[in-house]
Protein backbone atom coordinates (compact mmCIF):
# COMPACT_ATOMS: atom_id res chain seq x y z
CA UNK A 1 0.00 0.00 0.00
CA UNK A 2 1.04 3.12 -0.80
CA UNK A 3 2.78 5.43 1.84
CA UNK A 4 1.16 8.40 1.59
CA UNK A 5 1.44 9.91 4.90
CA UNK A 6 5.06 9.77 6.45
CA UNK A 7 6.09 10.02 10.19
CA UNK A 8 9.28 10.47 11.54
CA UNK A 9 11.40 10.42 14.88
CA UNK A 10 13.86 13.05 15.57
CA UNK A 11 13.92 14.31 11.80
CA UNK A 12 12.58 17.29 10.34
CA UNK A 13 11.50 17.12 6.65
CA UNK A 14 12.27 20.44 4.48
CA UNK A 15 9.77 22.67 3.37
CA UNK A 16 6.60 24.15 4.48
CA UNK A 17 4.50 22.24 6.98
CA UNK A 18 1.26 20.94 5.12
CA UNK A 19 -1.78 19.11 6.49
CA UNK A 20 -0.83 17.95 10.32
CA UNK A 21 2.62 18.09 12.18
CA UNK A 22 3.99 17.27 15.47
CA UNK A 23 7.37 18.28 16.47
CA UNK A 24 9.41 17.33 19.69
CA UNK A 25 5.68 16.32 21.15
CA UNK A 26 6.74 15.25 25.10
CA UNK A 27 4.27 15.12 27.78
CA UNK A 28 5.12 13.76 31.67
CA UNK A 29 2.71 12.08 34.18
CA UNK A 30 4.05 11.83 37.49
CA UNK A 31 7.92 11.88 36.64
CA UNK A 32 7.37 9.67 33.63
CA UNK A 33 7.64 10.84 30.05
CA UNK A 34 4.34 9.77 28.76
CA UNK A 35 5.47 11.01 25.37
CA UNK A 36 8.60 11.45 24.42
CA UNK A 37 9.74 13.88 21.63
CA UNK A 38 7.37 12.31 19.22
CA UNK A 39 7.13 13.86 15.61
CA UNK A 40 4.67 13.22 12.91
CA UNK A 41 3.19 14.64 9.77
CA UNK A 42 0.36 13.57 8.08
CA UNK A 43 -0.67 14.96 4.56
CA UNK A 44 -4.41 15.43 3.83
CA UNK A 45 -6.11 13.35 2.02
CA UNK A 46 -4.07 10.18 3.90
CA UNK A 47 -4.58 7.82 6.81
CA UNK A 48 -2.15 7.31 9.93
CA UNK A 49 -2.56 4.37 12.25
CA UNK A 50 -0.79 5.31 15.63
CA UNK A 51 -0.20 1.42 17.24
CA UNK A 52 1.38 0.10 20.28
CA UNK A 53 0.78 -2.06 23.57
CA UNK A 54 -1.92 -0.27 26.10
CA UNK A 55 0.13 2.43 28.05
CA UNK A 56 1.98 3.43 25.12
CA UNK A 57 0.93 7.12 24.26
CA UNK A 58 -1.64 6.25 21.89
CA UNK A 59 -4.67 8.24 23.50
CA UNK A 60 -2.39 10.64 25.10
CA UNK A 61 -1.05 11.70 21.55
CA UNK A 62 -4.32 11.96 20.06
CA UNK A 63 -5.28 14.30 22.86
CA UNK A 64 -2.26 16.63 22.47
CA UNK A 65 -2.85 16.39 18.28
CA UNK A 66 -6.76 17.44 19.13
CA UNK A 67 -5.85 20.22 21.40
CA UNK A 68 -6.80 18.44 24.45
CA UNK A 69 -4.18 17.74 26.49
CA UNK A 70 -1.36 20.53 26.76
CA UNK A 71 2.19 19.08 25.84
CA UNK A 72 4.83 19.70 28.49
CA UNK A 73 7.19 20.32 25.48
CA UNK A 74 6.60 20.48 21.35
CA UNK A 75 4.04 21.92 18.80
CA UNK A 76 1.40 20.89 17.04
CA UNK A 77 0.57 22.72 13.79
CA UNK A 78 -2.77 21.41 11.25
CA UNK A 79 -2.18 23.24 8.11
CA UNK A 80 0.00 26.00 9.87
CA UNK A 81 -2.40 27.02 12.65
CA UNK A 82 -3.45 25.14 16.06
CA UNK A 83 -6.15 22.71 16.00
CA UNK A 84 -9.13 23.37 18.13
CA UNK A 85 -12.41 20.91 18.36
CA UNK A 86 -14.53 24.19 19.01
CA UNK A 87 -13.52 25.34 16.06
CA UNK A 88 -16.56 25.40 13.23
CA UNK A 89 -15.41 27.04 10.50
CA UNK A 90 -15.68 25.26 7.49
CA UNK A 91 -12.10 24.79 6.59
CA UNK A 92 -11.03 24.13 9.86
CA UNK A 93 -13.49 21.48 11.37
CA UNK A 94 -12.11 18.59 13.52
CA UNK A 95 -13.49 16.06 15.12
CA UNK A 96 -12.30 13.26 17.70
CA UNK A 97 -14.01 9.64 18.37
CA UNK A 98 -13.85 8.65 21.67
CA UNK A 99 -12.37 5.22 23.39
CA UNK A 100 -15.64 5.59 25.53
CA UNK A 101 -17.82 7.27 22.78
CA UNK A 102 -18.56 9.85 24.94
CA UNK A 103 -22.20 9.74 24.35
CA UNK A 104 -24.78 11.32 26.37
CA UNK A 105 -26.79 8.35 27.60
CA UNK A 106 -30.14 9.58 28.02
CA UNK A 107 -30.43 11.11 24.34
CA UNK A 108 -31.29 8.64 21.55
CA UNK A 109 -28.53 7.25 19.03
CA UNK A 110 -30.38 10.24 16.61
CA UNK A 111 -29.86 13.05 19.10
CA UNK A 112 -27.05 12.31 20.11
CA UNK A 113 -25.49 12.76 16.06
CA UNK A 114 -27.74 15.88 15.95
CA UNK A 115 -26.11 17.47 19.02
CA UNK A 116 -23.21 17.68 17.09
CA UNK A 117 -24.44 19.26 14.24
CA UNK A 118 -26.68 22.41 16.45
CA UNK A 119 -22.89 23.41 17.94
CA UNK A 120 -22.42 24.29 14.30
CA UNK A 121 -25.70 26.07 13.95
CA UNK A 122 -27.52 23.13 12.55
CA UNK A 123 -27.84 23.56 8.86
CA UNK A 124 -25.73 23.86 5.98
CA UNK A 125 -26.09 25.73 2.45
CA UNK A 126 -27.21 22.37 0.89
CA UNK A 127 -30.74 22.86 2.58
CA UNK A 128 -30.57 19.32 4.52
CA UNK A 129 -31.93 19.60 7.70
CA UNK A 130 -30.61 18.14 10.78
CA UNK A 131 -32.67 15.01 10.98
CA UNK A 132 -31.33 14.35 7.24
CA UNK A 133 -27.72 14.50 7.98
CA UNK A 134 -27.92 12.61 11.03
CA UNK A 135 -29.93 9.37 8.94
CA UNK A 136 -27.26 9.87 6.42
CA UNK A 137 -24.35 10.23 9.42
CA UNK A 138 -25.45 7.01 10.87
CA UNK A 139 -26.08 5.22 7.38
CA UNK A 140 -22.01 5.81 6.55
CA UNK A 141 -21.45 3.99 10.19
CA UNK A 142 -23.62 1.36 9.37
CA UNK A 143 -26.70 2.05 11.41
CA UNK A 144 -28.99 2.75 8.71
CA UNK A 145 -33.08 1.69 9.29
CA UNK A 146 -32.99 -1.85 9.47
CA UNK A 147 -30.56 -1.42 11.96
CA UNK A 148 -33.78 -0.08 14.81
CA UNK A 149 -31.15 2.26 16.47
CA UNK A 150 -31.29 5.38 15.57
CA UNK A 151 -34.39 6.10 17.84
CA UNK A 152 -33.41 3.95 20.99
CA UNK A 153 -31.36 5.43 23.92
CA UNK A 154 -27.52 5.29 23.93
CA UNK A 155 -27.25 3.53 26.99
CA UNK A 156 -29.78 0.91 25.55
CA UNK A 157 -27.27 0.07 22.79
CA UNK A 158 -24.55 -2.19 22.46
CA UNK A 159 -21.42 -1.69 23.02
CA UNK A 160 -20.49 -1.94 18.71
CA UNK A 161 -23.26 0.07 18.48
CA UNK A 162 -22.65 3.00 20.86
CA UNK A 163 -19.16 2.87 19.15
CA UNK A 164 -20.53 3.47 15.42
CA UNK A 165 -22.91 6.49 16.66
CA UNK A 166 -19.63 8.24 17.82
CA UNK A 167 -18.04 7.57 14.86
CA UNK A 168 -21.18 8.95 13.13
CA UNK A 169 -21.45 11.90 15.48
CA UNK A 170 -17.67 12.72 14.28
CA UNK A 171 -18.92 12.24 10.43
CA UNK A 172 -21.67 14.44 10.22
CA UNK A 173 -20.02 17.50 10.62
CA UNK A 174 -17.48 17.00 7.95
CA UNK A 175 -14.26 17.67 9.64
CA UNK A 176 -11.37 18.06 7.80
CA UNK A 177 -9.57 16.75 10.45
CA UNK A 178 -10.53 13.31 11.98
CA UNK A 179 -8.88 11.70 15.04
CA UNK A 180 -10.36 8.39 16.38
CA UNK A 181 -9.09 5.73 19.21
CA UNK A 182 -10.13 2.73 18.13
CA UNK A 183 -13.08 2.95 16.79
CA UNK A 184 -13.55 -0.62 15.52
CA UNK A 185 -12.30 -1.98 18.52
CA UNK A 186 -15.85 -3.53 19.25
CA UNK A 187 -16.90 -4.45 15.74
CA UNK A 188 -17.31 -7.52 13.86
CA UNK A 189 -15.21 -7.82 10.66
CA UNK A 190 -18.34 -6.40 8.77
CA UNK A 191 -19.00 -3.53 10.40
CA UNK A 192 -15.10 -2.90 10.30
CA UNK A 193 -15.03 -2.50 7.06
CA UNK A 194 -18.12 -0.06 7.08
CA UNK A 195 -16.53 2.53 8.80
CA UNK A 196 -13.26 2.09 7.50
CA UNK A 197 -14.76 2.96 4.45
CA UNK A 198 -16.14 5.84 5.62
CA UNK A 199 -12.87 6.89 7.13
CA UNK A 200 -11.44 6.09 3.16
CA UNK A 201 -14.06 8.11 1.90
CA UNK A 202 -13.23 11.21 4.45
CA UNK A 203 -9.27 10.64 3.43
CA UNK A 204 -10.32 10.77 -0.66
CA UNK A 205 -11.91 14.52 -0.07
CA UNK A 206 -8.81 15.39 1.39
CA UNK A 207 -9.29 15.03 5.10
CA UNK A 208 -6.93 14.11 7.37
CA UNK A 209 -7.43 10.95 9.57
CA UNK A 210 -5.32 9.81 12.31
CA UNK A 211 -6.74 6.66 14.50
CA UNK A 212 -5.10 4.80 17.49
CA UNK A 213 -5.62 0.98 16.73
CA UNK A 214 -4.91 -2.42 18.13
CA UNK A 215 -5.86 -4.44 15.06
CA UNK A 216 -3.04 -5.46 13.13
CA UNK A 217 -5.37 -5.23 10.03
CA UNK A 218 -6.32 -2.05 10.43
CA UNK A 219 -2.97 -0.74 10.93
CA UNK A 220 -2.21 -2.31 7.56
CA UNK A 221 -5.30 -0.57 5.40
CA UNK A 222 -3.44 2.81 7.06
CA UNK A 223 -1.54 4.44 4.65
CA UNK A 224 1.36 4.98 7.20
CA UNK A 225 1.67 3.68 10.51
CA UNK A 226 3.53 5.20 13.85
CA UNK A 227 4.47 2.79 16.59
CA UNK A 228 4.57 3.99 19.98
CA UNK A 229 6.57 1.85 22.67
CA UNK A 230 7.56 3.52 26.55
CA UNK A 231 6.33 7.17 24.12
CA UNK A 232 9.12 6.90 21.73
CA UNK A 233 8.08 6.76 18.20
CA UNK A 234 9.17 4.77 15.41
CA UNK A 235 7.96 3.87 12.19
CA UNK A 236 7.52 0.35 9.43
Amino acid sequence: MSAAATTSAGTTPAGPPTGLVARGVTVRYRGRAVLDGVDLDVPAGSVLAVTGPSGSGKSTLLGVLGGLVVPDAGTVAWDGASVALDDHRPGRRAAMVLQGYGLLPVLTAHENVELALQLEGGRRGDGSSVRDRASAALADAGLGPDELTADRLAEELSGGQQQRVAVARALVVRPRLLLADEPTSELDTAARDVVLAALRRLADDGVVVVLATHDAEVAQWCDARLDLVDGKASTR
